[in-house]
């Protein structure tokens, strides 16, 4: 999601729940559709679809949520989110949002992002000497500003207040969760989670 470019950092605050409730009104009221045959999502889009089968629990026949746990963010995956936040915040260029060239936190933020979501053993191949270290830092400076800091803020904080465990019992579809375990964000609390999804619905999924 996109913030509006005139409020810049004005604009106002939303979270995952606000976002799940316009797709849905985008779906139901702007395309007509009733009842959908599946949600699927990834990383976010997984977080998602754990939101829409808790508040929408008859408007699908089934969700799968990918590379993603139906528990609060926690551990690495809200450490990484906070670094970027106060890197982008805490950078004198960043002016309150209204900045006129990429805050330098951002860029190094960027590359916080990019070396959480890339495996230790991808970037092993991707980067075996020092020349192959410079081009990826080029690679994610000229990534990183073409992209808004501002909306990078909004939808980091946005993640905060997620948390669908407490509601798990009201999922009615069919359900397949696919995580990996190299996942860099979530790992550590994968099994606990899956066994209390099991527990929450054993019967029909």
């Amino acid at each position: 999601m996109r913030t509006s470019h005139s409020l810049k950092a004005k604009f106002p605050n939303y979270d995952y729940s606000d976002i799940v409730d316009l797709q849905y009104k985008l779906v139901t009221e702007m395309l007509g559709i009733a009842h959908l045959h599946a949600i699927l999502g990834m990383s976010m889009g997984g977080m998602n679809a754990w939101q829409w089968a808790e508040a929408y629990p008859d408007k699908m026949d089934g969700v799968m949520p990918v590379v993603s746990l139906p528990i609060s963010v926690s551990g690495r995956n809200l450490l990484w989110r906070r670094m970027v936040i106060y890197a982008i915040r805490s950078d004198p260029d960043w002016k309150n949002g209204d900045y006129t060239q990429t805050p330098r936190g951002w860029i190094d933020g960027f590359r916080i992002l990019r070396m959480m979501i890339d495996s230790a053993s991808a970037l092993q191949q991707e980067i075996p000497d020092g020349a192959a270290a410079d081009k990826f830092l080029a690679t994610t400076r000229f990534q990183a500003e073409h992209v808004d800091p501002n909306d990078i803020l909004y939808s980091l904080r946005s993640s905060f207040s997620y948390d669908p465990e407490p509601a798990l019992p009201a999922i009615k579809a069919k359900l397949f969760a696919l995580n990996f375990s190299d996942d860099e964000f979530n790992q550590t609390r994968y099994r606990s989670s899956i066994n209390s999804l099991r527990n929450y619905h054993r019967a029909g999924t």
